[in-house]
């Protein structure tokens, strides 16, 4: 899980914390301020400090990615939700914006009209 925090930058002492679970199933939770620079799997190699060693190639991701869909319901007019779409799909990707190996990132998606 990763959090943006209300902080400029999350201080490194507390950036990862692990959370053992059953069946050899680990919780990673990453926290970021609103001005650092993500880049997990260089903040997932902290893990090897608390007793766990992540291979970034041999880690897998999972993201949400979602498609929006304009509709012709009232509430925003047609021709401004296809700027918005426009500028949703231009937007950076999260691979990019984490710094994820783009050949381990499974990518789950849904679709939005508004």
């Amino acid at each position: 899980t990763v959090k943006f925090l209300d902080i400029p930058y999350a201080p490194i002492e507390t950036r990862v914390g692990l959370e053992k679970l059953e069946h050899d199933f680990y919780r990673v939770s990453v926290n970021y301020g609103f001005k650092d620079e993500p880049d997990l799997p260089r903040d997932l190699a902290l893990c090897a400090d608390m007793g766990l060693t992540l291979d970034a190639m041999d880690t897998s991701y999972f993201i949400g990615k979602e498609s929006l869909i304009a509709n012709t319901k009232p509430g925003m007019a047609y021709w401004r939700k296809k700027i918005f779409i426009s500028l949703f799909r231009s937007a950076e990707t999260i691979t990019n914006q984490f710094k994820l190996p783009a050949n381990r990132v499974v990518e789950l998606g849904a679709q939005v009209s508004f």
